[in-house]
């Protein structure tokens, strides 16, 4: 049992809640040959069904894909199935709109000599239907690829991002962005840039189209920053040299600044700007070749969360998470040891839910056993509240998982070996509701004064029940944190401008919350 306290007026309740372990819903498994280039995928609508993607290798052995969406209850609804005719192909983006249309971009892997391959992309009803196919490299010589894609809220476009290479005429090595009219698929601009590049992110901005990309040239490797506006015109371009994996896990922030995370040789996290000067570097202490960052994303008060593996003497390769302050500094960071048998443990996928970090990945065990594991933390302080793990049909990882409305949504793989077969296993938990008792409290902690024009003083505060004290601005923007020390503290707000803020007075067990205003 935990206990949250809000705060009131004079008088206070203590809301007592229990929150049960997560509920089994249901878990559908497709059987595919082998999982190829990329692991399974999946994508929600707004009515709960699920879209799951994957690619898979048949027995010719060239590859396909496959899109199965699921219902609430985990019954198929339908499923696409596509598989080249001579060579094999990947998925590259994937995006479902409110509808519950999807949009997939089919990459052939064009192998084979004088071949061009070419990306195309296919938009499927929420029934299922094809509503369209288009080839959107057929003016090009050399192998396209669509590697990721966004709606446009403003235009309702789909905004794409992809390349083009061809190892003998220089000319034909390009990035391109395109933004596509997802009534029929046709093109409204298309904007190239030419040289060997490898498209690694893509965000819609509020002004503009912002791309990451790999740059590769005779004197090395860079990564460049494009900004383009919403017309296809390109606004700025920024360019830095890099070294090693260092670029290969990244995450977008909405302020322009991209954050790195190794795929290999070091668990470390770079934050650069616009422009591509560092502004921190966080680097786990030990180096080893098994340390990595295999996902990383950003909360809206610019915190940093990021999960992979490191190399820990003794035991093994541990599955490790951490948060990052917008400073750069390590908040805290767990590293998750299954057991004492355990060959290793790494995390594949990081998000967020409400208060918490969803953290998915798996362990091999040292009788060969495999699991799939979800891990979900504390946002605040990453003290664990669920440890989830997923074991049938022999899953040995989770690719993806997130939340919401209290259902937990995965996607993982595993092996059946009586098969021999490789297979997709797609499902969803459900966190039971919380239920409250409230229980008359009256408060001993003070704030005061409330309005203030400078400074806000905290009394009487039981330092055995609570160690932390949080402010967030109107928004939800956390603006200071301090560890408490004292049972009466002073904080200052004098460079905080006027406004309303919130107080969380914090502890294992309690949570105190009190609305203050600065005034002129």
């Amino acid at each position: 049992m935990k206990l949250l306290l809000i705060i009131g007026c004079s008088l206070l309740n203590i809301v007592a809640y229990t929150q049960n372990q997560p509920v089994p819903l249901w878990q559908a498994i497709e059987f595919i040959k082998t999982v190829n280039i990329k692991g399974p995928t999946i994508c929600p609508d707004k009515y709960g069904n699920t879209y799951m993607l994957t690619n898979q290798t048949n027995s010719s052995p060239f590859g396909g894909i496959r899109l199965v969406k699921y219902d609430t209850l985990g019954n198929i609804l339908w499923k696409q199935t596509s598989q080249p005719g001579i060579i094999g192909l990947f998925y590259g983006s994937f995006t479902v709109d409110s509808l519950g249309n999807s949009f997939v971009s089919l990459c052939y892997d064009g192998g084979l000599p004088d071949y061009d391959a070419d990306a195309v992309m296919i938009k499927y009803a929420s029934d299922g239907t094809k509503l369209w196919e288009v080839n959107y490299g057929l003016e090009n010589i050399g192998d396209s690829y669509v590697y990721f894609s966004e709606l446009d809220s403003a235009s309702g476009n789909l905004i794409t991002l992809g390349m083009n290479l061809h190892e003998s005429v220089p000319d034909e090595n390009f990035l391109f962005v395109q933004s596509i009219d997802t009534s029929d698929g046709s093109a409204v601009w298309k904007t190239k840039m030419p040289g060997v590049f490898r498209p690694q992110n893509m965000r819609i901005q509020t002004d503009h189209i912002q791309i990451l990309a790999t740059h590769y040239l005779p004197n090395g490797k860079y990564y460049m920053n494009s900004l383009l506006g919403f017309d296809g015109s390109l606004l700025v371009q920024y360019e830095k040299p890099y070294f090693g994996y260092e670029v290969d896990f990244n995450h977008i922030s909405k302020t322009g600044d991209v954050i790195f995370g190794n795929r290999a040789f070091g668990y470390t996290v770079t934050r650069v700007d616009i422009k591509g000067d560092t502004l921190w570097r966080y680097e786990y202490p030990s180096s080893s070749e098994k340390n990595w960052v295999r996902g990383i994303l950003e909360d809206d008060s610019m915190n940093v969360y990021a999960t992979g593996a490191v190399e820990i003497p003794g035991l093994s390769t541990e599955m490790t998470t951490s948060r990052i302050n917008s400073f750069g500094g390590l908040d805290w960071q767990n590293i998750f040891h299954s057991s004492d048998l355990n060959f290793g443990d790494s995390g594949n996928d990081i998000s967020l839910w409400s208060n918490k970090v969803v953290v998915s990945g798996g362990t091999q065990l040292q009788s060969s056993d495999v699991v799939g594991a979800i891990k979900i933390y504390s946002l605040l302080n990453g003290t664990e509240d669920y440890y989830i793990t997923i074991g049938e049909n022999n899953i040995f990882t989770i690719d993806r998982s997130f939340v919401v409305d209290n259902n937990l949504f995965y996607a993982g793989e595993g092996f059946q070996i009586n098969l021999n077969n490789m297979v997709v296993a797609t499902g969803s938990f459900h966190f039971p509701k919380i239920s409250y008792v409230n229980i008359p409290y009256y408060p001993t902690i003070n704030c005061y004064p409330n309005p203030t024009y400078d400074y806000i003083n905290i009394s009487q505060v039981d330092l055995k029940t609570f160690d932390k004290i949080f402010l967030y601005d109107n928004i939800g923007k956390l603006v200071l944190f301090k560890y408490i020390a004292n049972e009466n503290i002073r904080i200052s707000l004098s460079v905080l401008p006027p406004g309303t803020y919130l107080i969380s007075i914090m502890g294992e067990k309690f949570q105190i919350n009190k609305k203050i205003v600065k005034i002129q």
